[in-house]
């Protein structure tokens, strides 16, 4: 996508903080998707709660590291949509 930056393109500093999120979270399945035009980075797995799977996805640029977690989705792809959703209208 024009105007993004793919996760490995992000900081050192910044890559570790998501794999410091999905290693605490013991997220399984950790896929990366495109960011949406805000660039940075965007990850979901599988993590397990108290009413059993569940997906986690963070995205991260220069001034954000945020986490969602999707209680009633399993779809890494579809979580990943609706992070990307998400984020669009927190920055609007």
């Amino acid at each position: 996508m024009a105007g993004t930056r793919p996760a490995s393109a992000l900081p050192p500093a910044r890559r570790q903080e998501f794999r410091n999120v999905f290693a605490a979270a013991k997220a399984r399945d950790v896929t990366r998707f495109a960011p949406g035009r805000h660039g940075g980075g965007l990850s979901c797995g599988h993590v397990t709660g108290p009413d059993g799977d569940q997906t986690l996805c963070a995205w991260s640029d220069a001034a954000n590291l945020v986490l969602v977690g999707h209680v009633h989705e399993t779809d890494l792809a579809a979580a990943a949509r609706t992070t990307v959703a998400l984020r669009d209208a927190a920055s609007s």
